[in-house]
């Protein structure tokens, strides 16, 4: 009996474990309709699956190039909750002129911020008048 109730125990905790660690990576598929940076990379315009790591401060960017390959990038994030929008998931870009910035990603209430990088503090300086740009994203199945 003590074996078995060990065993049962075992398996709840590791449910357990499986559960919480499911939880601190969230994905979404957003489709970019321009070329955009995060961090200091350069990206495509185009479809990406974006996995917000919390437990590692992390976003994962990947998108599937024209010849099929998979490209990933990893960005270190600030993780964010906060009560508004809730059952929403999308992704914020900034806009400075002509070049976009990813700026953050929102899944569910749960979100993950990009700190601005060196280029896109200086064109802020330089373009006062600056362009946020919202694209509805959709929630993985994965």
């Amino acid at each position: 009996m003590t074996k078995q109730t060990t065993i049962l125990l075992g398996s709840i905790l590791l449910l357990t474990a499986a559960t919480v660690s499911a939880q601190t990576s969230q994905k979404v598929i957003v489709s970019v309709p321009f070329a955009f940076s995060a961090g200091s990379q350069s990206l495509p315009a185009g479809n990406y699956t974006i996995e917000l790591d919390r437990e590692e401060s992390a976003m994962i960017l990947r998108h599937e190039t024209q010849s099929g390959k998979t490209e990933a990038v990893i960005i270190v994030a600030s993780n964010n909750t906060r009560p508004v929008d809730r059952d929403k998931a999308y992704a914020t870009f900034q806009r400075y002129g002509s070049q976009y910035f990813l700026a953050k990603v929102w899944r569910e209430g749960v979100g993950q911020t990009l700190t601005p990088g060196k280029r896109e503090r200086e064109l802020a300086e330089q373009h006062r008048n600056s362009e946020v740009t919202q694209i509805t994203a959709q929630l993985s199945a994965q």
